[in-house]
């Protein structure tokens, strides 16, 4: 959600120019963190979407134009997973 937003942030010519620059930046400084927290001893499905996200920036820098931003899928109905009539702890 974070890159979905960010990047149409970023490529919103009706947004101010303030706004534009500071999702450029947050962009710019999450693949560095995502390049950062790549672990080999982590999960490979983490890997993954850690290294798929710096791909999807990296071209998303070089031509905002060249990268369709696709918005996440929608999550399901219903209450979140694991909750139930007394989720909250209140009894």
């Amino acid at each position: 959600m974070v890159l979905y937003d960010l990047m149409t942030l970023s490529a919103n010519e009706r947004a101010s120019d303030q706004a534009r620059a500071i999702a450029a930046l947050k962009l710019d400084e999450l693949r560095g963190w995502l390049t950062q927290a790549q672990n080999p001893t982590s999960d490979e499905g983490e890997r993954a979407h850690f290294s798929f996200a710096i791909s999807q920036i990296v071209q998303f820098q070089k031509d905002p134009k060249q990268i369709s931003v696709v918005p996440p899928a929608e999550p399901p109905d219903g209450p979140p997973l694991g909750t139930d009539d007394d989720w909250d702890g209140w009894d």
